[in-house]
Parts: C-alpha cells; structure tokens; sequence
C-alpha cells in the first residue's frame, strides 16, 4: 500500500510546517492512495489540493527532496495487518496562505525553530516528524 503527500513549508510570516488535525486531534501530512495512472507526485498535488485547499500552483515542489517511510497498520478494508509505505515530497509556499480543511477538523503551522515543541507536536505521528528532520535539514529543526 503506498501514499503520497506534501510536507509544506513556509519562511513567512514564521518559520513553519503545515499540519492537518485530524477529528481526534493529532497531526497529519496531507497525504492519500496513487491512483490507476498516476505518478507518486501527481497523487501528491492531487491530495494536497483536495486536503487543503490550496491550489498546486502556489507550492514550488522540489521533487528531488522525498522522504519515505514504511510502517506496518491495518487496512480500512479488510482489517488485516498491512505494510504501508508513504512518500512525502518537499513544498515550499511564500505565505501566509489561507488553508481550507474538509476532511480533518482543523490545522496548525508547527514552528520549526523549537524543535522541542516540534518533536511533541509530533510524537504521534513519527513519519510526519521524520520527514520534517530529513526534508529540512536537521539544522533547520
């Protein structure tokens, strides 16, 4: 099972990562399945517009920049234990942009100069945090 997202950045007016909540409150990338004949980086845009309501066109993608991370989960459909692979890609945004959330119950911009806020911000989701410290460089964390 693969999905494919977009980490979302913005240098103004702070430093920061887009992150949806989702109806339980943690932290989301928005992400979703490929689609029969789709490239992983046109599932990407296609989800990220759908999740946030943000046209494509305001995003510059560094498609060279992806993070992937595999975990085990259980599938929606069948119940059963699956591996699940997710491919982030690198966006960046000259912001403030307005986000529009449908599917979660809100977002937040994560402020990327306190890492320790950063990290507790996302301890429920650690392939969102992995792709933040590898697609941002460590320094930039």
């Amino acid at each position: 099972m693969l999905s494919c997202g977009v980490l979302l950045h913005q240098r103004r007016p702070v430093d920061a990562v887009l992150a949806l909540l989702r109806h339980d409150g943690s932290p989301d990338l928005p992400k979703g399945h490929v689609k029969r004949g789709e490239s992983d980086l046109e599932a990407a845009l296609r989800e990220f517009e759908e999740e946030t309501g943000i046209d494509r066109d305001r995003i510059v993608v560094d498609a060279s920049r992806t993070f992937e991370a595999t975990y085990r989960t259980r599938s929606r459909k069948t119940g059963q234990l699956v591996n699940k692979t997710v491919r982030v890609f690198k966006a960046e945004v000259e912001g403030p942009v307005v986000v529009d959330v449908e599917a979660h119950r809100d977002y937040a911009w994560l402020r990327t100069d306190d890492r320790p806020a950063l990290e507790a911000a996302l301890v429920e989701n650690p392939t969102f945090l992995g792709a933040v410290e590898a697609l941002l460089h460590r320094e930039t964390v």
